[in-house]
């Protein structure tokens, strides 16, 4: 037999239902095929998740959420935005006003740090702060791009990729166990670069070594190797030169 205390305890807990179906993390959302316990969440509206929770989810799926343009990027909370004219953006004058640049914002505690790439180019910058004071203001992150894998000590080597759109480049170059790397950041059609290891002594230190490869770009995918030379020096001053055993291994264009 139902007793009005057992029906006013029902009707409460249906009551407590009903408010947990229509309000629970945000309020109820009609679909096609009836109602659900809560809306779809998005960037602004809570749902299942809140809207923090989203961009977090959004983020750690490597989306970048759009912001309007203008918005200052180091007034954001951590996640990832594409933003048009931040007026704190990368000082590079290559960065205009114009350009869609991608954040990625991470802090903890009173450290922040910014990375932002410029979608155009693919080049990166560096901002980073600590208890609001700036310690990094927008440096260069250089990245390498390889374009050609390999060994080689003579002839010419083609890459993929137009040298122009390229800061400049990285070679990797041994002879024998010693390996060595060099960045160049002119570029210039017909200049030429060395690449040298020397101080090998032979002989009880009576020979000295130097390994010189010179090389340059006949155009602006073109390597040509001019010369891979040994040239050999004694106490006495005697020089004597043979071939020489400089490879190139890697060629990288630095973004």
């Amino acid at each position: 037999m139902t007793t009005k205390t057992s029906m006013e305890d029902l009707v409460k807990k249906v009551g407590i239902l009903e408010r947990l179906m229509s309000e629970h993390i945000g309020s109820g959302g009609d679909v096609d095929d009836g109602l659900m316990p809560h809306r779809i969440a998005n960037t602004h509206i809570s749902g299942f998740i809140d809207p923090t929770m989203f961009r977090q989810l959004r983020s750690a799926n490597g989306q970048y959420t759009w912001k309007e343009d203008g918005t200052d990027v180091l007034s954001l909370p951590e996640g990832r935005y594409r933003i048009v004219g931040s007026p704190n953006r990368p000082n590079d004058n290559a960065v205009s006003a114009k350009n869609i640049v991608m954040y990625d914002i991470y802090i903890k505690d009173n450290f922040k740090k910014v990375v932002a790439t410029v979608s155009y180019s693919g080049e990166r910058y560096l901002y980073a702060e600590y208890d609001k004071k700036t310690v990094v203001n927008w440096a260069y992150l250089p990245a390498y791009t390889m374009l050609f894998a390999g060994y080689q000590s003579s002839g010419t080597i083609t890459i993929p990729s137009d040298i122009s759109n390229f800061r400049g480049i990285k070679i990797g170059y041994s002879l024998g166990n010693i390996r060595r790397s060099i960045e160049y950041e002119a570029l210039k059609k017909d200049q030429e670069y060395e690449l040298v290891v020397s101080g090998h002594t032979h002989r009880n230190d009576t020979w000295m070594s130097n390994n010189q490869m010179i090389l340059h770009f006949s155009d602006s995918k073109t390597i040509v190797i001019d010369s891979n030379k040994c040239i050999n020096y004694n106490g006495t001053g005697t020089v004597n030169t043979q071939a020489g055993s400089v490879t190139i291994e890697r060629i990288y264009g630095i973004v």
